[in-house]
This record gives C-alpha cells, structure tokens and sequence, in this order.
C-alpha cells in the first residue's frame, strides 16, 4: 500500500474515531423541552390531580386561575423520550420540559427526531473531579466564630430574646411585628439552596423538629429526600429565618413551616442548575408554600458558552428567571438574593434576580450601609434592582451544632426579607402576594427616591402594617411582669418580665424569716419579652415565700404559694 494510501486511510481511522468517542463523551445532562401538552389527562376541573389542596387555595384565595401552564408534562413523551435510552431525572410543567441523563449522541439525535420534541440542550458536561467547591455568586461568604451555646435549651419564642442577632431584626422592623405576636405561624416557606449540612443536628432548629415545622424535604440534584448530607450554605441561610435560641439567635420566621429543596450541586456551576431551581420552584408551589427564598444566583459557568451577559437579565430570558417570575405569578413571594459581585468586573445582579415580581435583596451592613460587595441594578431592562436591603454583613447564624458565627453575603440577606414577608403576611392576610410586595417597598426608606444601589432601600414592617390597617403597632412604655406561673407551685417558677429599657434586672426570693433561698440576675435587652426560670431548692418547707424584683426603676415584691 502506497504511504499515500496508508495516510487517506489513517484520516478516516482518526474521523471514525474521534467521531465514536464524540458519541460516547457527549455532555451528560440535556433539557428535552416539548412542544406541547396534547391529550394531556388533566383538566382545571380536578386541579388535586396535580396540586395540593393549599396551592389551590393560595390560588382561589387570589383569584389566580389554573391554565394548561400548570399540568405536568405528558407523560407519553416522557417515557417515549425514555425508552430511547435516556435516564429522566427532573420534570418542569412550567417549562414543559424535562432533563436527562445520556452519554450517547446518538440517542439525542433520535429524541430530536420525535415529532413533539422542541429542543434538546446540553446543560452540564462531565465534572472534572480537579473542580473545588464553590457557590456560585456566594464565594464572599466569610465565618467569624461569635459564641457558643451553652446548654440545649430551645427557646419559647415569646420571650423575643434575641441575643447578637438583635440588629437583623429590628432593622427590618421584625421585633415589632413579633411583640404583636406575628412571627409566620401559619405561612409555608420553602428555602431552595444547595442543601442544609446537618441541619437536623443544629440546636436552634430543635423547636422546628419538636413542632413539625420542616413539613418535607427533596433534593433535585440526587433525587432523593437527604438533604441533611450535602452543603452548610441553606442551613445557615434557614437559621437566618427558623433559628430559634433564646438569647443567640432568633430567626424573623421561627413559627412558619418549612420545605427543604436542593437545587444546587454546590462543587460544580452549569445551567442545568437553573432547571433544577425550576423544578424545586414548581415543587414549592404545588405543595403549597406562600414565600420561596432562594439564596442562590447565576452569572458564569464551568462551561464559558453558557455564561449570562448583562442583555440577559430583563427577567424572562435565564431558565431561573422564568421560573421565578412564572412562581410570583402564581401567588407566591419569591425572596432571592442580588449577588455578591458587586466589588467584581461583573457587578451586576444574577439570575434569577432579575425576574419580574419579586424581591431581589441586597445586603447592608449594621449602620444600614450598603455592602461593597453587594451586587448592584440595574436590569438590563432599566427596571429598579436591588428591590430592597436587609443586613448581609455580620449576619448571626449557625451551621453547625453547639456554633454560632456571623456570615457575609447577599445569601443572608434575603432569608431575613423572607421570613419577614411570611411574619408581615401573617398580619395581614387579606392582601395577595403582589399586594404585600407593593406594601413592602411603600413602607422602605427610599421609596420615593429609588436607585440601583438599595433599590427602594430598607422596609420597616411596622410601618407597612400601619400603611395596610391605619393601626400602629407599638412596644409598651413601661416595663412590668407579665406572669409567675405556676403559683401555687412545687419546684418550679417561670417569669416573664417585659423591658422597657435595657438593664439588668435582680430576682430574689425569701422565706417568712426574711432569709433569701434563691436569686438570680438577667439582662434584659430594651423592649424584649424575658422568660425567667427558677428550679427552687429541694426540701424547703410548704407555706409562703416572697419575690422581690430589683429593676432600675423600682423593687417590686410579691407572694409566692409553696404547696
């Protein structure tokens, strides 16, 4: 054979070969989208088939009505798609889409040539195992251990003691709505993040397990119900709004009920992530949630080709962005942080903060000043972005047991704006959830002047709620003491003591002899609500006791029943 020959034929070796290995090496994960939902099974007049009785609810309640957008996919071209040799794993009604698992080209190719299939599109290649962790828009996070907790008491959240996390609160005007006994108790929020690392070992989440308040869990990335084993990022983001520890942490949502969504595969960054936050969405409407946060945001990918540009943030062109504006639509207040590039060359916010009818949130530090690293507006549109701020420097939080610490980013910013939204919702039931929005920026403090800094810049609910009812809502002027319980008692006595102004307070108590058995100092924060225990000393006698209390204002002293 002549070397000419040998050449030609070494050519269409290497083209058969590469061509194979293309084949077999294609990207991973693909979005099949479909054309339609012909001769689909459901109808708007059995919506229970495919929602649960509170989305409904949350529908009629707002007159928001069901349309082909809410059945799922036809399930005869999911397992047509199926049969040709593709492993499905998520499913998007709102998309009418689905993702995939396929190495071989071929079998794309042979979806593609289904008569309903619209498009297909590879959203994630092969990982490379040299990848580190990462999170995208969200590597500013930083950790400051603060304190620790020293024993494992959780608390009754009426005693609004909030310990370091003082300042998220009340900047936001929370401590009020919580004094007037608002604090998200029947509102569902579903947290979607990139998992929530033994979250169910973190003490100030004891109350939500003791309650029932975490309703459900689901993990779009693994397709299973653990997400108690992935990333540390939603557990500190959901401490921001559940924590309950009296003294250390008080989240602005401690009574709401939770889901725990996974959308983000937190080592890796690919679009098919923005499918998955839509599928974690959809999953949070259909079971009902009235507030979504999602900390999470999208500018760059591991794959350059599927980098956004600023042309792409006018809120329905990112899969994220359609799906959050597709679940505000719906009735639902979407919470999602603006991003943490504001120091970078890409400063501006990500996906899927852009999206129309919800509320990106920027981070502000103690002083109500803005973070430099809190990603500013405008959208590519000229709409205001930013919407509002909350505290994202300093934030309190814990992530893992016996810890707190603070966190900086835009990530926990936007859980302490949702769980206000759901606390705030609580107060005033009556509005729709474009209603509370609207509410929301009237009562901020820029408002009338809006920018692309802080957007319409930071809410106070207190006043939002009087903008809604013409009622103020007020702390007491004066301190005093709500109650001694049990009395008569037997070797126990809780107080709770409201004070006005900060300061230590002394509690005292004497036998008939004048002789103090116990006493106790506590400090008192201003305008918070104090539980006060006491275990009193085993073998004292029955008969009447005495109580003093020592404030700086006045000494008090009441009776006491030992039976």
């Amino acid at each position: 054979m002549s070397i000419v020959k040998k050449y030609i034929l070494f050519l269409f070796l290497l083209k058969v070969l590469v061509a194979t290995s293309i084949a077999q090496t294609a990207p991973s994960i693909y979005v099949v989208k479909f054309a339609d939902k012909n001769n689909t099974i459901f109808n708007v007049n059995t919506p229970n088939q495919f929602l649960s009785q509170r989305a409904i609810d949350r529908r009629t309640n707002q007159s928001i009505s069901l349309s082909l957008q809410d059945f799922p996919v036809n399930s005869t071209y999911v397992n047509q798609v199926s049969a040709l040799g593709a492993q499905v794993l998520n499913r998007s009604r709102w998309l009418n889409a689905i993702s995939i698992y396929c190495t071989d080209s071929t079998i794309i190719q042979n979806i593609q040539s289904l008569a309903f299939v619209l498009s297909t599109e590879a959203v994630k290649k092969p990982i490379n195992s040299n990848i580190g962790p990462k999170l995208e828009t969200e590597d500013h996070f930083e950790q400051v251990p603060v304190f620790k907790k020293l024993n494992n008491q959780h608390s009754n959240i009426n005693s609004f003691d909030y310990g370091p996390s003082l300042s998220q609160v009340t900047m936001l005007g929370g401590d009020i709505i919580h004094l007037a006994g608002f604090t998200g108790n029947g509102k569902v929020i579903a947290v979607i993040d990139a998992g929530f690392l033994i979250a169910d070992q973190c003490e100030t989440f004891d109350s939500l397990f003791i309650n029932n308040q975490i309703l459900g869990t689901w993990d779009f990335v693994a397709n299973d119900p653990n997400v108690y084993d992935d990333h540390y990022h939603g557990t500190y983001v959901l401490s921001t709004i559940g924590g309950n520890s009296a003294g250390q942490l008080i989240g602005t949502a401690p009574k709401a009920k939770y889901w725990l969504l996974r959308s983000e595969d937190a080592p890796s960054e690919y679009i098919v992530e923005e499918f998955n936050w839509v599928c974690a969405a959809e999953f949070a409407d259909s079971v009902g949630a009235d507030v979504i946060n999602s900390s999470l945001g999208y500018t760059t990918f591991d794959n350059p080709a599927q980098n956004h540009t600023f042309a792409d943030l006018n809120g329905n062109t990112a899969m994220a962005s359609q799906g959050a504006e597709i679940a505000a639509s719906k009735g639902i207040i979407v919470c999602n942080s603006a991003g943490n590039s504001g120091n970078d060359p890409w400063f501006h916010i990500a996906v899927p903060a852009d999206a129309n009818n919800i509320l990106a949130v920027g981070a502000v530090d103690a002083n109500e000043i803005i973070a430099d690293f809190s990603s500013r507006g405008y959208s590519a549109d000229g709409r205001i972005k930013p919407d509002v701020a909350a505290q994202g420097v300093a934030t309190v939080g814990q992530y893992q047991p016996g810890v707190f610490v603070t966190g900086n980013g835009t990530s926990f910013a936007s859980p302490l704006m949702a769980g206000m939204c759901a606390s705030f919702w609580e107060a005033v039931p009556n509005l729709n959830a474009a209603q509370v929005i609207q509410k929301i920026k009237e009562s901020c403090d820029q408002y009338s002047n809006p920018d692309s800094i802080k957007g319409y810049g930071i809410p106070d609910f207190a006043q939002a709620y009087y903008l809604v009812t013409g009622k103020k809502l007020e702390f007491p002027a004066t301190s005093k003491i709500e109650y001694i319980a049990p009395n008569p008692f037997k070797d126990f006595i809780r107080m709770r003591y409201y004070a006005a102004d900060t300061q230590f307070i002394e509690i005292q108590i004497f036998d008939m002899m004048g002789k103090e058995i116990a006493s106790k100092k506590h400090w008192c924060e201003s305008r918070s609500y104090n539980d006060i225990n006491f275990q009193m000393p085993s073998g004292i006698a029955r008969g009447m006791y005495f109580m003093q209390i020592i404030t700086k204002q006045e000494k008090q002293t009441l009776k006491l029943i030992h039976e």
